[in-house]
């Protein structure tokens, strides 16, 4: 018991390290804590500071999360631990603990924990993503394609279970961050809209 709390702690610090911050400070880019609808992600780093920034951060956050599961695996051995630790680094990356519970929306995080997890599945979700951005030029209809196609993968190999439900919960994480971002996103608005007509 205390060993699978300490596995969930641990994976929600690690992820809670915001790539994204550390890197656009090191290359002393403008600071993304400005941001007021309260992402701090790769796609903000890509906005403010360019290609080579973003690729680091993502190349970082895919890290962490493996990094994460890895903890979990080597402590106990337990797939279902390394599914909890993955959930908790993608938790700590859209709500982290060093910055005041914000984050990004866990894009690139949902792919460590998948590529840590299971990654023969993953495969078929980055391939379906691929297909899908070529598509339709939109990241995020994209990521979400690829992971449902990845729990498509998992149910039809390993039938219905956790294992198959576990893109699925990944993805609820990125949706309820999306969800918090837009709500910002409007609460921004209006206050505009209230200052200038009050000015």
């Amino acid at each position: 018991m205390w060993m699978a709390v300490a596995c969930i702690l641990i994976a929600y610090l690690i992820g809670s390290i915001s790539s994204a911050y550390i890197i656009s400070r090191l290359f002393g880019y403008p600071d993304i804590l400005a941001e007021r609808d309260g992402r701090i992600s790769a796609a903000t780093v890509f906005r403010k500071a360019g290609f080579f920034p973003f690729i680091l951060v993502v190349v970082m956050d895919i890290s962490l999360a493996v990094s994460a599961v890895t903890v979990a695996r080597i402590l106990t051995g337990s797939r279902d631990m390394m599914m909890l630790a993955g959930l908790a680094a993608v938790a700590g990356h859209n709500w982290s603990l060093f910055l005041r519970f914000r984050g990004g929306l866990g894009a690139t995080a949902i792919c460590g924990a998948l590529g840590a997890v299971v990654y023969p599945q993953l495969v078929w979700g980055l391939g379906a993503a691929g297909l899908i951005f070529l598509l339709t030029l939109r990241p995020g209809i994209s990521t979400i394609g690829g992971i449902i196609t990845t729990s498509a993968a998992l149910l039809i190999q390993s039938g219905f279970g956790f294992i198959a439900l576990f893109p699925l919960a990944l993805m609820g994480l990125m949706l309820g961050k999306r969800a918090q971002v837009l709500r910002s996103a409007r609460v921004a608005v209006r206050s505009k809209i209230i200052s200038r007509a009050s000015g």
